[in-house]
């Protein structure tokens, strides 16, 4: 599987004895695509814990240390009454270049889903769903839609070339020629056009109520089940950096994933440093923002109580 989706083949290169010859076939699939299969590919490589798990661990590729910055990954044990205790560990601390307490499994991630559930108040859903419909009005076409007026515009270019020839020719027999191709040209253009029309009307675009209608279901979901849990976790969180003390929690922002530094994540945290002590469950954080390469990043840090962290670590 990994080697049939690193076919460039797909983008339309041809590999012969090494070379690679672009443009030398025809393209399937847009460079885009591609590359964003490559990147996921390779973030899995990185993370083959969690393919051989027996469950999985819902923060994998998002977890990472807050004093090495390293990716935390999922262990297990076995206690002394043979039941499986699962941990988060620094990479650091298995190669004994950082001391950072392993944390509980369930303890994280029920952290962690609550944090984003309480994210969906009133307030918040409203602007989601007006920022969605922003969206989906300036960006809403298809590949599909998109190639159609691509083509479209071309043919439009050849049949004004065409009308252009006639117009200078003095040869009757030319002439005629030039007008027999303006009639293949008149007709590919009307079955695109015929063909962007079907597309344009059978394209579903989704409805502002109905994006509000998903959202308010997702805040009040069973946060015991997985695929609940997994949504919450894949819509709004980026990157975490979890302390033995705290915890700071980058949010996704935009179309893009934020590109996350040392800057970034000491202004985050440094907005919150006087923040009073507890857990952060019982309000919604006040989110503040950080302009970084053109996108705007959403974070917070959550301060644990340190008699309810060491009941867990």
């Amino acid at each position: 599987m990994r080697t049939l989706l690193q076919n460039k083949r797909y983008i339309g290169i041809y590999t012969y004895k090494g070379k690679e010859t672009p443009n030398g076939m025809p393209r399937i699939i847009p460079d885009e695509l591609f590359y964003k299969v490559a990147d996921i590919l390779e973030k899995n490589k990185k993370a083959p814990a969690r393919a051989k798990a027996d469950v999985e661990y819902l923060l994998t590729l998002k977890l990472f240390c807050g004093h090495c910055k390293k990716m935390m990954t999922g262990i297990s044990g076995t206690g002394k009454m043979g039941k499986t205790y699962r941990y988060y560990e620094c990479k650091g601390r298995r190669d004994k270049t950082c001391a950072k307490k392993r944390v509980r499994k369930e303890y994280i991630e029920d952290l962690v889903v609550e944090v984003c559930r309480q994210q969906l108040t009133d307030k918040n859903i409203k602007k989601i769903a007006n920022e969605l419909m922003a969206i989906a009005n300036t960006s809403a076409e298809s590949h599909r839609i998109a190639a159609l007026k691509k083509q479209i515009k071309e043919y439009e270019r050849k049949r004004n070339n065409l009308l252009n020839n006639v117009a200078e020719c003095d040869i009757p027999s030319v002439c005629k020629s030039i007008f027999v191709k303006i009639e293949e040209v008149e007709n590919v253009l009307k079955t695109l056009e015929e063909n962007l029309e079907n597309e344009t009307r059978n394209q579903s675009v989704i409805s502002e109520p109905q994006i509000r209608f998903f959202l308010n279901s997702l805040k009040k979901g069973n946060t015991s089940d997985i695929k609940y849990r997994k949504a919450l976790i894949t819509m709004f969180v980026n990157a975490i950096y979890l302390y033995d003390d705290k915890m700071t929690l980058v949010f996704n922002s935009g179309d893009d994933p934020v590109t996350i530094d040392d800057f970034l994540l000491s202004e985050i945290e440094e907005n919150f440093q006087h923040m009073e002590k507890g857990l952060f469950l019982n309000k919604v954080s006040p989110p503040e923002t950080h302009q970084n390469s053109k996108r705007i990043t959403v974070g917070f840090s959550i301060p644990f109580l340190t008699s309810k962290l060491a009941m867990h670590n």
